[in-house]
């Protein structure tokens, strides 16, 4: 049985800042095969224990960040084939490799904001669309300056 958190734990667990993990952390297991699963773009199969511990069951993840927040790891991912977004701690992982054939099954995009695996620090790249509205309220702005341009040469020529 876990111990009762006391009210507003969870908020404030949330605020910790999260810490980028990096290759060279020894003592995290298995963080060099998940940082490689982000870096790859590609699934990491893991054998996960439960809060329990008397379960464990082996999930297919497309990892996209490494971090520590406290004093535990993370990783955050979108698991195969549920589709479901998950924070699994790393102590409770046993097991981790990459997944066979994991160079084909790529992260599928709609998962991922962007397209993009990516850790703590890396920039995700992102795009305006430009929509019809924006495109026409960019051109009568455009006009509209033009015609308060023309109107001011106007009257300058005119000498007043």
């Amino acid at each position: 049985m876990s111990p009762e958190r006391p009210p507003g734990f969870y908020k404030w667990w949330r605020t910790l800042p999260k810490r980028a993990v990096i290759a060279a952390e020894p003592t995290l297991p298995f963080s060099s095969t998940i940082l490689e699963g982000i870096s790859r773009r590609c699934a990491v199969s893991l054998r996960y224990r439960t809060d329990s511990r008397t379960t464990e069951s082996l999930l297919l993840i497309y990892p996209r960040q490494l971090y520590r927040r406290g004093r535990h790891a993370y990783v955050e991912g979108t698991t195969y084939p549920s589709g479901k977004f998950q924070t699994l701690r790393l102590d409770r992982v046993t097991d981790a490799h990459l997944a066979p054939g994991a160079a084909h099954m790529r992260i599928p995009a709609s998962n991922t904001p962007g397209g993009h695996a990516y850790t703590p620090g890396w920039k995700v790249p992102t795009r305006r669309r430009r929509t019809a509205k924006g495109t026409v309220l960019d051109l009568l702005t455009a006009l509209g300056v033009l015609a308060l341009l023309i109107a001011l040469v106007r009257y300058l020529i005119a000498g007043h």
